[in-house]
């Protein structure tokens, strides 16, 4: 297994030598919990390790089910990478991101208002227009006959 040592180079090892200090988690599983299970057992005469760790890889809502019946099962875990941060990032950029998106929305819906308000003034200015110029032609045609009846006598 790779592991990245203190001056920056990479070492293939055992995984009885990987921490999680030099463990190089893959960046396309940062969101997953990284652990080395094994149930530890020894020759009792020789003293020699008998078992095998394991890198064992699970997502989140396994991780928080699993981690205590492992441990009730006689596992000793040793936590490789720990998403929780990861997790909370990702969180926050997925809502930022849906708070840009119903600003946008909303930002759009209020210029369509604004637009449809813009065209019913214009509108109701029209009629308006139109209602003033027909009541002032009309004003003028009943002027026009009393006037010129007032002319002749």
């Amino acid at each position: 297994m790779l592991i990245r040592l203190e001056d920056g180079r990479e070492k293939d090892v055992a995984v009885t030598e990987v921490t999680a200090q030099n463990y190089i988690c893959p960046d396309n599983e940062r969101g997953i919990w990284h652990a080395i299970i094994e149930v530890r057992k020894f020759d009792p005469n020789t003293g020699a390790r008998m078992s095998r760790p394991r890198v064992q890889k699970f997502d989140d809502k396994c991780w928080r089910m699993v981690k205590e019946q492992l441990r009730l099962q006689g596992y000793t875990i040793t936590i490789l990478h720990d998403p929780t941060q990861y997790i909370a990032e990702q969180a926050d950029k997925a809502k930022n991101a849906e708070k840009a998106r119903r600003e946008a929305q909303q930002d759009a819906i209020n210029k369509a208002v604004a637009e449809a308000l813009a065209k019913q003034e214009e509108r109701q200015q029209e009629a308006i227009d139109a209602a003033v110029a027909a009541a002032l032609a009309k004003a003028r045609k009943k002027k026009s006959p009393t006037t010129s009846t007032n002319n002749k006598g």
